[in-house]
């Protein structure tokens, strides 16, 4: 936590970092439970929108933004840590060894470039930087949580705003 405090979070302009431990005394979880305000995932998003600078400040190398962003070999809609919108999957599972646990998308991504973090209970922070585009959905637990909704709800409804 001190670490990612000292070298992503601050330099965001975000507050401390807090993650949760394996154990007691053990390591930090990196797959899971980052905690932070919902101003400091859109500081996140930006991030993204930016190449990895923020007040035009590089944060992180911009190759290691497309690097992320870029399709696993093992999953066309993974990337290093974040989901990625395209290729269209309408039921997206967690693994090959509990295809039972997925996510649905009842339709297509309307924004190509969209990619997403993941978070427990369909929290979300969603990003298009073609549409400049960054949402945060925090909220109760949604079990039945339909990826696709939210994002595509928001560019349907400002696809003619200038």
């Amino acid at each position: 936590a001190r670490y990612l405090s000292r070298e992503l979070w601050h330099p965001l302009g975000a507050g401390d970092a807090y993650v949760t431990l394996d154990r007691p005394g053990g390591m930090a979880r990196t797959f899971a439970s980052l905690l932070a305000t919902p101003e400091d995932w859109v500081r996140v998003g930006t991030l993204f929108l930016n190449d990895g600078a923020v007040g035009g400040k590089s944060i992180v190398p911009a190759g290691w933004i497309a690097k992320m962003t870029d399709p696993s070999p093992a999953n066309p809609n993974y990337g290093y840590q974040i989901w990625r919108a395209a290729p269209y999957n309408p039921n997206r599972a967690y693994s090959t060894s509990s295809p039972m646990f997925s996510v649905k998308a009842s339709e297509p991504f309307l924004a190509d470039d969209m990619v997403y973090f993941d978070g427990a209970g369909a929290r979300r922070v969603y990003v298009s930087k073609a549409r400049n585009l960054i949402v945060v959905r925090l909220g109760d637990n949604d079990i039945g949580w339909d990826d696709s909704w939210l994002p595509n709800a928001i560019v349907r409804a400002t696809r003619n705003c200038h």
